[in-house]
């Protein structure tokens, strides 16, 4: 035991990444990947082959396409009618990619950027595999590629997938599947193909209204905290205006699982994809299987009819086509806009924010996102889905469909807690409670026979990261926020060191050399500004941040919150 721990010290302090994670997972008690139960349909599975069907079972319904009885069925007849007619059509033409044949340079880009241990579809081939096979492989798969363009079919063994179901967290039963994430598990050749595919696509692909800028997800340069930064100097902008504004944090249904097919290839279509991308697409979607692998035992297979397969490297390209125009759609009636700057909509993948002035205007918002889904056969969660409002305006009812959605104070968005009253202090107590759970989580690999500096850099590179998330929006933080943070360190490092709690707090950060997380903060303050500087100016989040910049040092007669005012005090203490 002590020579493992003497192990984990000298790989911490060479900085050998992975062997010091190797080195820390084997000391850590962690608790088995094993499911030991389920619940389906009444019935207790327990044995690895009751469960790995049990979970077969439950998704074969999620992917099997339902009649919700307001769904609109007469426009479902209309798009599989004319998808059914340009398929037709595209299969009679002999054409190729956008760009030319598929080149041999593609192939190379492609397995060069492959990521190393990763888990294998059902045939066992690993990335690894391809990665270090040659020249001559290749120029097999380049062969493959092209012919699959050519004749606008891909191979059935790509059409069969893993799915592994992982626990959501968060408290909720590991009794019930509907509590875990199905993740596929594809065959590496058809993961290369897509690589290959998607980049044609994105790179070819002119269209002003795709994808919308209010869209934050899966897109390169913008990240899960430019959505929340769009969000909140929205919110603060019209607020400084002096609106009352009345907030709907949107949650859909499984949306990634219950993507319509035929609609797919009809948003694609109308995007400006056809010919043979668009056969090929198709018959990527078309035929497709999947089994569970749970416990080490591989379930029956099923079909899947809807959805895209999350794990599948277009899958996430796919969805922003299929969502985009929602997002269209609620621009075209949204009000509440920072100057002529359509942000009533800020969006990351799945999670929709719609932003009114007045009860009216979001209840438009709403109706416009409901009746989207009875289009697109996809459902909007009212259970779930939760509306702010803001300036203590508590006596309105809000409808999505026949539903009432919840009035609350606060919620999660993004991770990042949203309460009506806009200060950050909830969310730094929340974030320094979730850093003390994982800090204990950690706690577990034997720390106190670990030098006090491999622990602290454990502390580095796991729990902090958990505390500080989102940080760069904590505005206007006051002296009790500052104290709750170094709170928390204090506490964590005198752990650390064994010390008194106590022994003069300063001392204890100097002896383990640690920043301040104050000064942490501000520092990601800081790198975020670079981000903002260095964006496309485009972007709506450059858009959003040069407005609220100009405005800052033009509108002196108003005070500015957010994260401009924030930033330009951290610059003010270096002069």
């Amino acid at each position: 035991m002590d020579s493992t721990y003497r192990e984990i010290d000298e790989a911490a302090e060479c900085d050998v990444n992975r062997l010091f994670w190797r080195l820390i997972s084997r000391r850590k008690c962690r608790k088995t990947n094993q499911i030991s139960e389920i619940l389906h349909d009444n019935r207790q599975c327990k044995s690895p082959k009751d469960i790995s069907n049990a979970f077969a079972d439950f998704y074969a319904g999620v992917y099997t396409p339902t009649e919700n009885a307001k769904f609109v069925s007469d426009f479902k007849a209309y798009v599989t009618k004319f998808v059914d007619r340009t398929l037709e059509s595209c299969a009679k033409y002999n054409g190729i990619l956008p760009g030319g044949e598929i080149n041999i340079v593609e192939i190379e880009t492609a397995i060069r950027n492959l990521k190393l241990q990763k888990a294998p579809g059902y045939d066992k081939l690993q990335n690894e595999h391809v990665r270090y096979s040659g020249s001559k492989l290749q120029t097999v798969i380049l062969r493959i590629f092209n012919a699959v363009i050519r004749f606008g079919r891909i191979p059935l063994c790509w059409k069969h997938g893993l799915l592994i179901p992982l626990y959501k967290g968060n408290g909720k039963c590991k009794l019930a599947p509907e509590n875990y994430r199905p993740i596929s598990l594809l065959p590496i050749l058809y993961k290369l193909f897509e690589t290959v595919l998607k980049k044609r696509l994105v790179t070819s692909l002119k269209n002003d209204l795709f994808p919308n800028l209010q869209q934050q997800g899966f897109l390169n340069g913008l990240s899960c905290i430019t959505a929340p930064f769009n969000f909140q100097e929205t919110i603060y902008y019209l607020l400084e205006l002096g609106c009352k504004l009345f907030v709907a944090f949107l949650d859909s249904s499984r949306v990634f699982d219950t993507v319509w097919h035929s609609g797919l290839i009809y948003k694609l279509f109308r995007l400006g994809i056809n010919s043979k991308a668009l056969q090929v697409i198709s018959d990527c979607y078309s035929d497709i299987t999947s089994a569970v692998y749970v416990n080490e035992h591989v379930s029956v297979p099923f079909k899947v009819q809807q959805g895209v397969r999350q794990g599948g490297v277009l899958s996430t390209f796919l969805y922003l086509v299929y969502i985009n125009d929602l997002l269209n759609e609620l621009e075209l009636v949204g009000t509440a806009n920072i100057s002529n700057i359509h942000t009533s909509n800020p969006s990351f993948a799945d999670d929709v924010v719609c932003i009114g002035t007045s009860p009216q205007k979001l209840q438009i918002l709403l109706n416009c996102a409901y009746d989207y889904s009875l289009r697109w056969r996809f459902e909007f969660n009212p259970l779930k889905s939760v509306i702010l409002c803001y300036k203590n305006e508590l006596e309105h009812v809000f409808n999505l469909g026949d539903n009432d959605v919840n009035i609350l104070t606060e919620t999660r968005n993004l991770g990042i807690l949203r309460t009506v009253d806009l200060s950050p202090s909830s969310d730094i107590q929340l974030s320094c409670r979730k850093g003390q759970n994982a800090y204990f989580a950690i706690a577990g690999t034997g720390t106190c026979l670990l030098n006090p500096l491999t622990v602290c850099s454990l502390y580095n590179k796991i729990v902090i990261p958990s505390v500080l998330y989102g940080c760069e929006l904590w505005n206007g933080l006051k002296m009790k926020d500052i104290t709750s943070l170094e709170t928390f360190q204090h506490f964590i490092v005198k752990h650390i060191q064994g010390l008194s709690r106590r022994t003069r707090s300063d001392m204890c950060e100097s002896m383990i050399n640690l920043e301040r997380l104050p000064v942490l903060v501000e520092k990601r303050k800081l790198t975020f500004l670079c981000k903002l500087c260095e964006m496309k100016a485009e972007s709506l989040t450059k858009q959003i941040f040069i407005y609220r910049l100009y405005q800052f040092f033009g509108d002196t007669c108003r005070k500015q919150y957010g994260f401009i005012p924030d930033v330009i005090n951290i610059l003010s203490k270096s002069f």
